[in-house]
């Protein structure tokens, strides 16, 4: 008996062992690293970004290391003993095989130098024409109603994924398991926070808590300029009620010092928001005339922020908001008329970054961020629509911008900073189609499960997310991270979309089959998908 227990616990240390021992270090770039870096000393730069998970407690050896080698520093998390840096090209290889380095990536945003094409070709508007190619008679402009006006009532009868889940019976008998106390982070874009789903959420004595406790970027705004931060290098001093700055007088909310910039909406990368916000962030329609400016004031004794939405050039009929985590209100560009079947309005939520001197103005238009998190955290409240499956969560929205620095410190930032509990993934593709090894040993992947050991959060990933029926993510390598597929019900089919289909249950092609680098099976869950969602609410058809 006792060489059983001996054996049984031999055994047991050996599993442990096995379930907590780290990934071997990277000691080299794989190929699609290594072709960044080809093209990056191509087209003559001198530096480029890097991902870096540093063996454990080595980090601020690796951070003297880049310094060595002349690269700068940009994010530092010793928690999880993780660095992003700038690095020069001829250093690059020298730290990768450093012995207090763990692996490391080049973070890009964009297309891949082992990635699919940049530019797609075009195709005509399908639904214009007939089977022949020939405009359809049956389209006739004078009789369409574009875009549908929507009934003020909840959606009664639409699909949910709560019965493919077999969840209903459960919560009829447990109603307090809707989510309530749960902090869930989405890892995307910033969602529609003025939809009447995303505003009450629910604490664990039942009362009724702002939706959204979150609200920011990781993005950098010199890697990753999508419009939303702006540098406020300028100061004015206003007295008796006003001040001057360039051709305009303002009138000032208190007499004061203040830094100001112009928040210009036609910006061309402005429209890298999503694309939705078609550079009219007022929803004004830029009629002839518009200056397309509007002005952003910031107090740094008080951290309070104006913003001149109605451009009539003054901040004192403007609420002072501030960074959103520290007071959270949302600011509004536009004037909603009730009588339209869309929201001629945008919100906003501010974010400082005081020793950088920048404030963002978070811009609520991803229409994919808005699409997912309804499913999830979707709460009918007093003028909602439906539920999502955790009605009561509340959410934590940390945009992650499309490079690998930002999906790994959005999910950081979220857990670290802000204690989420659950942590869901609508990664960009781009960081992992390239790595075919899928061994774990992807940067992102790392760190990853790094958090996952000291914080112990549930993460959640798609086992990919773009659509080939072959493709693995590595993310899903990472030791306690679950694995989600997709599959979609007959009765969400028919329902939802009023389409027949031949199965009870269909798999999504965007979800991955495994097996992984190391044989492993994934996913390890499949999900229901496809359900009737939250959408933006400033765009035609949408609302």
């Amino acid at each position: 008996m006792r060489h059983v227990l001996l054996s049984l616990g031999i055994l047991l240390i050996l599993t442990v062992s096995s379930l907590t021992a780290q990934v071997p270090r990277r000691s080299f770039l794989f190929k699609d690293a290594r072709g960044e870096l080809a093209q990056a000393r191509a087209r003559g730069e001198m530096d480029v970004l890097l991902v870096i998970a540093s063996m454990p407690d080595q980090n601020e050896q690796v951070a003297q290391a880049i310094a060595g080698l002349g690269g700068t520093v940009q994010f530092q998390a010793d928690e999880v003993d993780y660095i992003r840096a700038r690095v020069p090209v001829d250093g690059v290889e020298e730290l990768v095989s450093h012995s207090a380095v763990h692996s490391v990536d080049i973070s890009i945003t964009g297309s891949r130098a082992f990635g699919m094409a940049a530019d797609a070709p075009v195709l005509p508007n399908s639904e214009d024409f007939s089977a022949s190619g020939i405009l359809s008679e049956a389209v006739n402009p004078d009789t369409i109603i574009w875009p549908p006006v929507l009934s003020d009532y909840p959606i009664t009868n639409r699909y949910s994924p709560l019965f493919d889940i077999r969840a209903s019976e459960f919560l009829d008998s447990n109603p307090t398991y809707d989510g309530r106390g749960v902090k869930i982070a989405m890892i995307d874009m910033n969602p529609d926070p003025l939809l009447p789903e995303l505003q009450v959420a629910t604490d664990l004595d039942g009362q009724p808590i702002r939706k959204i406790g979150v609200y920011g970027t990781a993005q950098d705004l010199e890697e990753e300029d999508d419009g939303r931060w702006i540098r406020m290098e300028d100061m004015v001093t206003a007295a008796d009620g006003q001040f001057t700055y360039g051709d305009n007088t303002y009138v000032a909310p208190k007499d004061g010092t203040f830094r100001i910039a112009l928040f210009h909406e036609a910006r061309d990368s402005l429209a890298t928001f999503g694309g939705s916000l078609e550079n009219d962030v007022n929803r004004d329609g830029n009629p002839e005339g518009s200056s397309r400016l509007f002005g952003v004031l910031w107090d740094e004794e008080t951290d309070d922020v104006w913003v001149d939405t109605n451009q009539d050039l003054s901040f004192a009929d403007q609420t002072a908001l501030t960074d959103y985590n520290d007071r959270p209100e949302f600011g509004v560009f536009g004037t909603d008329d009730p009588d339209t079947p869309i929201r001629e309005s945008v919100a906003f939520g501010i974010q400082i970054a005081q020793e950088k001197k920048l404030i963002a103005l978070n811009l609520g238009s991803a229409s994919h961020a808005t699409l997912v998190v309804g499913a999830a955290l979707a709460n009918r409240g007093s003028e909602g629509r439906f539920d999502g499956v955790a009605p009561g969560a509340q959410l934590i929205s940390i945009a992650e911008g499309g490079s690998a620095y930002g999906q790994i410190e959005s999910p950081l930032i979220s857990i670290r900073d802000h204690g989420a509990e659950v942590v869901y993934f609508e990664q960009s593709s781009n960081i992992t189609r390239n790595y075919l090894l899928r061994d774990g040993r992807l940067v992102p992947t790392v760190i990853y499960e790094r958090l996952i050991d000291r914080y112990d959060p549930v993460i959640l990933s798609p086992t990919h997310n773009y659509p080939i029926l072959g493709g693995i993510d590595d993310f899903v390598m990472a030791r306690g991270l679950i694995g989600i597929n997709g599959h979609e019900s007959k009765e969400n089919f028919f329902i939802n979309h009023g389409v027949r289909v031949e199965h009870d249950d269909n798999l999504l092609i965007t979800g991955g089959y495994g097996p992984m680098g190391n044989g492993a099976l994934k996913p390890d869950v499949i999900s229901p998908s496809n359900y009737v969602s939250t959408a933006l609410g400033f765009i035609e058809g949408r609302a």
